[in-house]
């Protein structure tokens, strides 16, 4: 076998453009949905988790039009962070955080999706502080009330924002939840979820 198809195109570069075609086929479904909705274009953004994706796929992700990029482990982010440091690309943590690894991600990435309590939340304000940075994150918040899942019950977070408010390096930029999933739609997710989120946000 050549490893090729019946126009000479390999096997990598097959996958290459296929990633490039799914990309654009998100990036134009997300387009028209902000225009149903009446939204301003690029209010909704997409956040490509690139786990264990080798450096080639993402940068063709990025040729493509990604420009928020995702990881959950540090180590891992770390080697393609340093490839991409010319690329108009932001990097997210969005893996769960311990506390005794907030030091390694502060100043790493653009924004920490998974603060699932005030102890982390003061811990990051804290490593942030010392590092003289400014953390942005997101309040992780189990919509579901599910108790195999991390993050902050939503009556705790409204409990926790007069001391939230106190902390001065990491700066609170939204909420961040997982729905729960529909029985009625196999892969889809609950929009009940969705409305939920936005009216606690609200």
């Amino acid at each position: 076998m050549s490893g090729r198809d019946s126009r000479g195109r390999t096997m990598e570069s097959l996958i290459q453009e296929a990633i490039g075609k799914r990309v654009q086929s998100v990036l134009t479904k997300i387009r028209s949905a902000e225009e149903k909705a009446g939204r301003p274009a690029g209010t909704v953004r997409l956040v490509a988790a690139t786990k264990t994706v080798i450096v080639e796929h993402i940068a063709e992700g990025v040729r493509a039009g990604l420009s928020i990029l995702g990881e959950n482990r540090v180590q891992e982010a770390l080697p393609k962070i340093a490839v991409f440091t010319q690329a108009s690309v932001h990097w997210h943590f969005i893996g769960q955080l311990q506390r005794r690894k907030v030091r390694s991600v502060i100043g790493l990435f653009d924004l920490i999706h998974s603060v699932d309590s005030l102890d982390l939340a003061q811990e990051i304000d804290r490593r942030a502080g010392e590092a003289g940075r400014q953390q942005n994150v997101l309040l992780e918040v189990n919509i579901g009330k599910e108790p195999t899942k991390a993050g902050f019950h939503p009556d705790d977070v409204l409990q926790s924002v007069p001391m939230m408010a106190q902390l001065s390096h990491a700066c609170i930029r939204g909420l961040m939840a997982i729905p729960l999933p529909t029985r009625s739609r196999p892969g889809g997710i609950s929009v009940n979820s969705v409305i939920s989120l936005g009216r606690f946000r609200s």
